[in-house]
């Protein structure tokens, strides 16, 4: 190969390693705050399960 191509395919590489990376890291923070909602409405029902459960004052 002679200078020209092998630059050319190192650029094209560190391009494409960079855009795969991107795109790795936006589907990781994707997937963070999916999990974060999901993990949130769990917490609210829990709470509000609680909340139904427990006795209140007036009742007893």
């Amino acid at each position: 190969m002679n200078n020209k191509n092998s630059k050319h395919f190192l650029d094209e590489t560190v391009q494409r390693a960079k855009i795969e990376n991107a795109q790795r890291e936006a589907e990781q923070i994707y997937n963070y705050n999916k999990w974060k909602d999901n993990h949130e409405k769990m917490v609210e029902h829990e709470l509000r399960k609680r909340r139904h459960r427990e006795p209140s004052a007036v009742k007893c």
